[in-house]
């Protein structure tokens, strides 16, 4: 039998035993860090869905910075996917606006590569995807913490949103709105995420792929 401390071995076994045994204490220590653990993860949690909260119901103006534009862009995007999934045309005109109509300097990205196919997304689209992305860079502070961090990412995400006065209109449907704002959530969070985890993987890369062919200069402007 193994010496674990818990049972002793009789005097006439062959295992050496020592009467100066202690415990380590390590069965202890890993419960105790299991808890403090899920502990810290729901602090993050919590500390981060207050932070989307003050961020969505702000109503300071955006600054026309290149991560708004940024932002923006990807709003686009986003806006033609939830017009694409829906049939009703008033939940379309929550995050899709007419090309042309009340273009500000956070769409600046958008008309210049503009050919034909881009989509305006709203304000208030952009104003609850900005806040997302401050939501997504306090979850990855403490990702380590938690055991989903996507999921867990999109679903208390979408949980705020849904009790906010925000893209919704009278007597809209909840559960299509959750849904929705789910399917959103997780089509701007998952980039953002692959991109963490890219950035990462390089900052802690060992070994470096100098023969790799460089970008074009094309690319690189781009």
């Amino acid at each position: 039998m193994l010496k674990t401390g818990i049972i002793a071995a009789s005097h006439r076994s062959i295992v050496q035993s020592s009467a100066l045994f202690a415990s380590s204490g390590s069965i202890i220590r890993s419960g105790e860090s299991s808890s403090t653990s899920t502990t810290s993860a729901v602090a993050a949690v919590n500390l981060a869905q207050h932070l989307l909260q003050e961020l969505c119901t702000s109503t300071k103006p955006f600054m026309p910075m290149p991560d708004i534009a940024a932002v923006s862009l990807i709003a686009g995007y986003i806006s033609r996917v939830g017009s694409e999934k829906t049939d009703c045309e008033r939940c379309v005109s929550l995050v899709l606006k007419a090309k042309g109509s009340s273009t500000g300097a956070t769409d600046g990205l958008i008309s210049h590569q503009d050919k034909g196919g881009l989509c305006y997304p709203t304000a208030e689209l952009v104003h609850v995807l900005h806040a997302l992305k401050r939501f997504v860079d306090v979850i990855l502070l403490h990702r380590a913490a938690l055991l989903k961090p996507l999921q867990t990412c999109v679903v208390k995400g979408a949980d705020v949103i849904v009790g906010l006065l925000v893209l919704q209109f009278d007597h809209c449907d909840q559960f299509q709105r959750h849904k929705s704002i789910e399917r959103g959530c997780r089509k701007f969070m998952k980039p953002l995420f692959t991109n963490f985890a890219v950035n990462f993987t390089d900052e802690k890369s060992v070994a470096r792929l100098y023969q790799r062919k460089p970008l074009s200069r094309k690319f690189l402007k781009l």
